[in-house]
């Protein structure tokens, strides 16, 4: 068998391995110590994530999550702070291409690839990204024939090794050579003491049920996968215990051609002879203990594994590396969709979709409507003339951390480009004076009495020229109610609440120690005295303002003083959730976030997702405005996205 003649020349693998420098995939996986991990692969390969997280979780890593490309794809969550490992021997099948770009997308802090082949798609595509990580472990033989061998070895191996260098490097040599003894021992005695019990007759329709200790799943899993892509029989996963709860029930009913394979370890060896007791005496069982699941038991185990598919394909007359695939498998193999997948999930469009998926359990024709939805998006901001633009302040022209100190200079900088170009330009900002006093600082004093600055979330708009500090406000009695009854109720706040000048009741979040609480009491507050007022949201703050106030009389005030017939202004915020307060600005045809979005799909929605936030974002968007005649701006999205 052409299989049996891969296994013969595995140790020309290890031996590859016993002097090859693995610094750099040592440092990689230890680099990943803190972080949750994405391993991805698929076919054969999965057997090499899985021993990946074994090998991690003997180290008591961060948590590793094993996924095949389509799951991976699939995700929506933010990688910034996971790093991703893709496994692939040759790295030509498209699925691994879709992982690479989905990893990408996704913004993964970290991205490595295991791959025996120097040159591939994979390894030309990731040249062109700088956190992207190629690691290449040789193999003796380039192909590995239907099932994955050599390239499964050499990943296997090579992590194993890494492993040894960073927790026992006094030991790295000295346990090179006994796994590569090991190996050499297992294949020259896999005849004479075969793992799969010579009287086994193995038939298609036989089921091989495999009970393995979890810590040996890697193995497990590769008899799985090479047995269903070779059609030597069915086969069937899973522990010892889960087997208990219902499984076991085929065994009643197909006693005669049903196998079991039992994997075990030293604290599963007793339960596997419970289990074993109390099933009939007829079953057809091999038992193999691979002592503490340690990283070399557990790789030993992934060679066994490849020895019982050998024995198997000899009882089925099939030889593992050469089955019959069938005259459509190619094109299964080859298909693209996935790289089509991942093109609709860009970074906008997963933002969008997790709002939408959050907000709403009945959702359908995702996420391709989704994507269609943002093309509109797109569309519509780029063929349309602004008359100006209306900004959020906090989390939006500053960062939420650094809203004391001034905007930083290339803010500063477009923002006066655009002043000098004759494009209004306003603010709506839930503070009081100080955001006017801070941009008084950085805006030129000849423009301060054009620049509208709507405070308190829209409930005072002045010019920047005016100092509102200096104006007397009237009191409002649901405002004066709401801070007295604010001021008796401490136990959910660790602060007095600010009351800005009768406009709004501002209370920090950080300092809100039970925040579902506040929202839950404020609202029976507010409902049972019928008050006019409504709870908002910034990135660091409660607001408690009149149901009437709104950043959008922003837009109003600005609209009348324009020169033009219906205008429309651009409109930006950070805060852009249901609860936010630029959720109801950002909710018209042409508000934009830079940071929260909302589910609504034909507005709110962020250019970048969460790659790019808060002032940077800004300066993308505002950069990308091309002033017009008669004051007007275009916002060359095709530009700004490109840049991106």
């Amino acid at each position: 068998m052409i299989f049996s003649d891969k296994l013969d020349r595995l140790v020309s693998t290890i031996d590859l391995l016993e002097n090859e420098d693995l610094v750099r995939l040592a440092l990689a996986i230890k680099s990943g110590e803190n972080k949750i991990v994405f391993a991805i692969g698929s076919g054969g390969s999965v057997g090499s994530t899985l021993f990946l997280k074994r090998c991690r979780d003997t180290a008591q890593y961060e948590p590793t999550i094993v996924q095949t490309p389509l799951e991976f794809t699939l995700g929506l969550e933010n990688l910034a702070d996971a790093q991703v490992w893709i496994f692939s021997a040759r790295g030509k099948n498209p699925d691994v291409i879709a992982s690479l770009q989905t990893a990408l997308t996704r913004r993964a802090d970290e991205i490595h690839i295991v791959t025996s082949a120097l040159e591939s798609p994979l390894t030309s595509l990731s040249s062109q990204a700088t956190n992207v990580t190629i690691h290449y472990l040789p193999v003796f033989e380039a192909k590995d024939g239907f099932l994955a061998t050599h390239s499964l070895m050499s990943a296997v191996t090579g992590i194993l090794y890494a492993f040894d260098r960073l927790f026992a490097p006094e030991f790295e040599k000295s346990g090179r050579i006994e796994f590569g003894n090991s190996v050499k021992e297992v294949l020259t005695k896999r005849q004479q003491l075969p793992i799969i019990k010579p009287a086994w007759e193995i038939a298609p329709e036989s089921v091989l049920v495999i009970l393995a200790d979890p810590r040996l799943l890697a193995a497990a899993t590769v008899i799985e996968t090479s047995l269903w892509e070779t059609a030597i029989c069915q086969v069937q996963v899973t522990d010892f215990r889960n087997f208990a709860h219902g499984r076991h029930v085929l065994l009643q009913h197909r006693l005669d051609n049903t196998f079991i394979l039992a994997l075990t370890g030293a604290e599963t060896d007793c339960i596997w002879q419970e289990l074993r007791a109390a099933l009939p005496v007829s079953v057809q069982v091999v038992q193999k203990s691979y002592g503490a699941c340690t990283r070399f038991d557990s790789a030993t185990a992934i060679l066994d594994a490849l020895v019982v598919v050998e024995q198997l394909g000899f009882k089925r007359g099939v030889d593992p590396a050469k089955p019959d695939p069938g005259p459509f498998a190619k094109q299964i193999y080859e298909g693209t969709s996935l790289i089509e997948v991942n093109k609709l999930l860009t970074e906008p469009v997963r933002q969008k979709y997790v709002a939408i998926q959050k907000a709403n359990n009945h959702i359908t024709d995702q996420p391709r409507a989704i994507w269609e939805d943002y093309e509109e998006v797109c569309n519509r901001f780029s063929e349309t003339s602004f008359a100006g633009i209306i900004l959020d302040y906090d989390g939006t022209v500053v960062t939420a951390k650094g809203r004391f100190q001034p905007p930083k200079k290339d803010v500063q900088d477009v923002l006066v480009y655009l002043l000098k170009n004759n494009v209004p330009v306003a603010f709506a900002t839930g503070r009081g004076g100080s955001a006017g006093d801070m941009l008084r600082r950085i805006i030129p004093p000849r423009y301060h009495d054009d620049v509208l600055v709507g405070y308190y979330n829209g409930a005072f708009i002045r010019s920047l020229a005016v100092k509102i500090d200096e104006i007397p406000m009237k009191e409002v009695a649901a405002i004066e109610e709401a801070y007295l009854w604010l001021s008796e109720h401490s136990e959910w706040a660790e602060t007095k609440p600010r009351n800005s000048r009768n406009l709004q009741i501002t209370i920090k979040k950080c300092l809100v120690s039970d925040t579902a609480r506040f929202c839950k009491d404020f609202k029976e507050f507010n409902d049972a005295r019928c008050a006019p007022l409504k709870l908002v949201e910034s990135g660091h703050s409660f607001d408690i303002c009149l149901v009437g106030t709104c950043k959008t009389a922003v837009e109003k005030k600005l609209a009348q003083s324009s020169v033009h017939l219906k205008p429309n202004f651009l409109c930006v915020g950070d805060s852009g959730s249901r609860n936010g307060n630029d959720y109801v600005m950002l909710g018209g045809r042409f508000g934009v976030s830079v940071c929260d979005v909302c589910d609504r799909r034909d507005a709110g929605w962020s250019f970048f997702g969460v790659e790019l936030t808060g002032p940077p974002a800004l300066v993308k968007i505002l950069a990308a405005l091309q002033p017009q005649e008669k004051g007007l701006i275009k916002l060359d999205l095709k530009k700004m996205l490109h840049d991106k």
